[in-house]
């Protein structure tokens, strides 16, 4: 067998689209790419004599630039959504100053489906974002969020509940 300057068993040493010749130990690079030293370069990290990655400050990362299935933004949590939820019942109170049975059941119903399904859109989101691996969780403030409209809606679907059994008590059928 014969090195890298002669023949080998089966001929001459393949040279590849680059014109490099074997790599150290006999043996051609892969796949005609420049030899590193024998072994290709691992995939995701530069070769020697790549140009440097760029600096941190900037757009994407220090690895590069964003891969092409990555999201133009980071994920994050939805928050106007929860905020919304937390609005909800927030709009039912001038609904308690209301005489009449029915602006409490309207109350009631918004705030806890209002509140409700704004609360299942927002975590159903939330699931969907966290399983990207760019989600930049802010765990507190959604749990605040959270918290927070249901303490609201049941506040709310309480009083108004309280007025219309208040309401329903005095008809005169209980007199």
């Amino acid at each position: 067998m014969t090195g890298p300057g002669g023949a080998g068993p089966w001929g001459a040493w393949p040279s590849g689209p680059t014109g490099n010749a074997p790599a150290p130990g006999g043996f051609p690079s892969p796949g005609g790419f420049p030899s590193t030293g024998g072994f290709p370069s691992p995939g995701g990290f530069p070769s020697p004599g790549a140009p440097a990655p760029g600096p941190l400050g900037g757009t994407g990362s220090p690895w590069g630039p964003t891969p092409a299935g990555a999201p133009a933004g980071r994920a994050t949590p939805p928050v106007a959504l929860l905020a919304a939820a937390l609005l909800a019942p927030l709009v039912t109170v001038p609904l308690l100053f209301l005489d009449g049975w029915g602006w409490h059941v309207l109350g009631w119903a918004v705030a806890t489906f209002g509140a409700a399904a704004l609360l299942i859109a927002a975590t159903l989101a939330d699931t969907r974002r966290r399983a990207s691996a760019w989600y930049l969780g802010r765990d507190g403030l959604v749990s605040a969020l959270r918290l927070g409209t249901v303490v609201l809606a049941l506040l709310a679907a309480g009083a108004h509940a309280w007025l219309f059994a208040d309401w329903f008590s005095r008809l005169e059928v209980f007199a």
